[in-house]
């Protein structure tokens, strides 16, 4: 009866996400082990005297966005055809998938802006507060026994990628915003649903506001990176038109893509 009991609760917890998180640390809090924040550390600092930093993050979006287009097809296929569409609508219609997640709404409104800022740096702060949002919503998900092996991998490169930006954050002098995002920013109707169906439109809600983020992260970067080859040959034009002596004074600042 005691181990009845006992396995009851044990499940209620996992559920609830209790077991693997209670007093465990958010990943988010520390998302770079210190093997791979002197790793990280070093490729930043090859590829800053590139001036490359945002073609290393175009690279690692198509990375994430190629594993999550991979994660989505194995939830997929777990759903039967009626189930899946019945999902679909439900998160078309932003039922049950909690209203803080950032999806491409928050990167739209960038694309809003009358100029582009060239320097990728500028973005980082609102992008890395963002990941954390993701990183909260992912652990509910992967504290969930029935979906925890098909998202273990897109959420492993989702902590990857936080790490990958604060170290770009730090090379840039501009520091880790504080305070970090709490676990209490999903509310326990949220991280516990009422039922296996509002259970799997707010895991499948998750993911599309992912992919929809992602996709449009790598589009304002694309973008901006365009832009700053735009202004490099602009810049080279005028560079062979005037004495050497005075190139270096007219070259852009924003071709440098920091």
């Amino acid at each position: 009866m005691k181990i009845v009991i006992l396995t009851a609760v044990l499940v209620l917890l996992s559920e609830a996400g209790l077991t693997n998180t209670g007093m465990s640390v958010p990943q988010w809090y520390t998302p770079c082990s210190n093997k791979e924040r002197h790793s990280q550390s070093h490729r930043l600092r090859a590829v800053s005297n590139k001036n490359v930093i945002g073609r290393k993050l175009i690279k690692s979006l198509t990375k994430m966005t190629q594993q999550l287009n991979k994660t989505m097809e194995l939830f997929k296929n777990q759903l039967l055809d009626d189930s899946y569409e019945e999902i679909q609508r439900a998160v078309d219609e932003l039922q049950y998938v909690p209203k803080w997640v950032p999806g491409m709404g928050n990167v739209l409104m960038l694309f809003g802006e009358r100029s582009i800022h060239l320097e990728v740096s500028r973005y980082l702060p609102k992008l890395h507060v963002e990941l954390q949002k993701f990183s909260v919503a992912f652990e509910a998900v992967t504290n969930t026994e029935r979906q925890r092996d098909i998202v273990e991998d897109t959420n492993t490169l989702l902590i990857q990628f936080l790490c990958e930006v604060e170290q770009a954050l730090v090379m840039h002098q501009i520091g880790v915003p504080a305070p970090r995002e709490e676990r209490s920013l999903m509310a326990d109707d949220e991280r516990i649903p009422p039922d296996v169906t509002r259970h799997l439109i707010r895991d499948w809600g998750i993911l599309v506001k992912y992919r929809d983020y992602l996709r449009y992260w790598r589009k304002l970067l694309t973008k901006m990176e365009k832009q700053r080859r735009k202004e490099l040959k602009v810049w080279k034009e005028v560079k062979n038109q005037i004495p050497n002596t005075h190139a270096r004074k007219v070259r852009p600042s924003s071709a440098e893509f920091q």
